[in-house]
């Protein structure tokens, strides 16, 4: 299984930026082949990647156009995107999540938690003067002081300004705070912009100066991990936030969150791996400011070793199950989905991996050797041996693990069609070696079902045991190391 962990350019090396490479070590300790790669790298083939998981695109907003093609040209070929791209391309937009989420949970301030008001303006709208636009806001208590102006499309506090006449904050260095009069000429500026999606106008949260901003992280719709921003207006220094336990999330803030990635999930099932959601606490409940779906940075390194090391092991789970996923998705179309909360087993995950991974070295092998009727005759039975292991797998999962045997010999069963289906009575060196690799699947999964038992059998005998169907030395020595090698790490779980 390859994955790709896209990037921006500065980031594909080893660094202390992101955490990119925290979860690639991670990965590959799991026996997965990542590469991390520059997404505007165009010698790159995307073809290659069983996923591709958008991570640390952090210059994407500066490149808005070629994001959104390349984006497209990740799934020419079929859905491979982390996040899934539904979510990829609403996440792009501010002005549509946040439409989205007002009219689901609404801006009114509440105990319960509100989605930040916004106004959003684009190029092609025929708008009144900031000011008119101002009179008509501040009607509500909640716009009745200062404001935000930002584009639609942005990223790091980029053309973020606060808009004030307060003395003590015109004060600050920085270009970022404007007074009311200087409004107008900034909202034109943005608006004139080349590429300019529009703009958002908010009003200012007075939390920003007296608590910071909560970040709160999930992992396929499960609270992970959150940090906090030190008070200020746009203090985006990723290395001073601080990590936060459980426990310190103000009141109703993690209730609130939860509900909102529960309407993701909702909207585009099993699509959600990662996000962060953004949140000031409010005078009268939790302030949703951003839902970061895109590109977020997760801030693992900010905390203790010992809890990065979990925090990791949950992430890299969640980004294989994801690929796993997709990669069934791509054989057995909607019909996947039945078979994904096996995917929150350890060992059938582990299993599934298997007999996916087997599946696509057969082809490749029958295609490198150009085996060309044997290859077509595999690729068109993949899908029904993958399906007739998956339904062994599930029926084993529904008799709450019980009836080992049945499940070994629904497998083995699956192995005989895919022999007599694609190989026939052929027995040259290519076909014993494909069916050596369909009994190792089986041998495989029996260890991991019979358990511990089975497994120090098979070390202290060196013998494979279960349909091996073979008697040579250098074969049973080739099961032995690889078999070994697949259980030692099954075990490690």
């Amino acid at each position: 299984m390859k994955i790709a962990i896209a990037a921006q350019h500065n980031l594909v090396q080893p660094n202390l930026s992101s955490d990119d490479w925290l979860v690639k070590l991670e990965l590959e300790k799991q026996g997965i082949s990542v590469d991390i790669i520059d997404w505007r790298d165009a010698r790159i083939d995307l073809n290659q990647y069983d996923s591709i998981y958008v991570s640390s695109t952090w210059n994407a907003a500066v490149y808005y156009e070629e994001f959104i093609a390349w984006l497209k040209q990740c799934e020419v070929k079929g859905k491979k995107l982390i996040n899934d791209s539904d979510f990829l391309f609403l996440g792009v937009h501010k002005n549509e999540y946040l439409s989205l989420l007002k009219n689901e949970f609404g801006n009114e301030p509440s105990l319960e938690g509100s989605i930040i008001p916004a106004e959003f303006i684009k190029p092609t709208d025929d708008i009144q003067s900031f000011h008119q636009i101002w009179d008509e806001l501040k009607k509500k208590q909640i716009w009745q002081g200062d404001l935000v102006i930002k584009p639609i499309v942005s990223a790091d506090g980029r053309d973020t300004y606060l808009i004030t006449d307060k003395p003590e904050l015109l004060k600050r260095r920085g270009d970022e705070y404007r007074s009311f009069s200087d409004a107008e000429a900034i909202v034109q500026s943005l608006l004139e912009k080349k590429r300019s999606k529009g703009i958002i106008i908010q009003p200012f949260i007075k939390a920003v100066e007296t608590s910071g901003e909560y970040q709160l992280v999930f992992f396929e719709n499960q609270f992970s991990h959150a940090t906090v921003k030190p008070k200020g207006f746009r203090n985006n220094v990723s290395a001073s936030r601080t990590p936060i336990s459980e426990h310190a999330i103000p009141a109703g803030m993690l209730d609130f969150a939860q509900k909102i990635i529960n309407f993701y999930a909702n909207l585009h099932p099993y699509g959600l791996t990662r996000a962060r959601l953004d949140f000031f606490n409010g005078e009268k409940g939790p302030v949703l400011c951003e839902a970061e779906v895109v590109e977020p940075h997760t801030n693992i390194r900010r905390f203790p070793v010992e809890q990065q090391k979990i925090i990791i092991s949950n992430y890299a789970q969640a980004l294989i199950r994801r690929t796993v996923g997709l990669k069934l998705q791509a054989i057995l179309g909607d019909e996947a989905q039945t078979y994904f909360p096996m995917l929150n087993n350890p060992k059938l995950l582990k299993a599934i991996m298997k007999i996916m991974d087997t599946n696509s070295t057969i082809l490749t092998y029958l295609e490198v050797s150009q085996a060309n009727k044997k290859y077509e005759a595999a690729k068109n039975y993949s899908a029904h041996y993958i399906k007739e292991c998956l339904v062994a797998l599930n029926d084993f999962l529904e008799r709450n693990y019980q009836n080992k045997e049945l499940l070994v010999g629904a497998l083995a069963d699956a192995k005989e069609g895919y022999n007599k289906s694609v190989l026939g009575k052929d027995r040259s060196n290519l076909s014993m070696a494909i069916r050596y690799l369909l009994a190792a699947v089986v041998n495989f999964v029996a260890a991991l079902s019979f358990g511990y038992v089975h497994y120090q059998h098979y070390k202290q005998s060196g013998v494979v045991g279960f349909f091996t169907e073979t008697h040579s030395a250098s074969q049973l020595r080739k099961a032995h190391e690889e078999l070994n090698q697949n259980l030692e790490q099954s075990f490690s779980l």
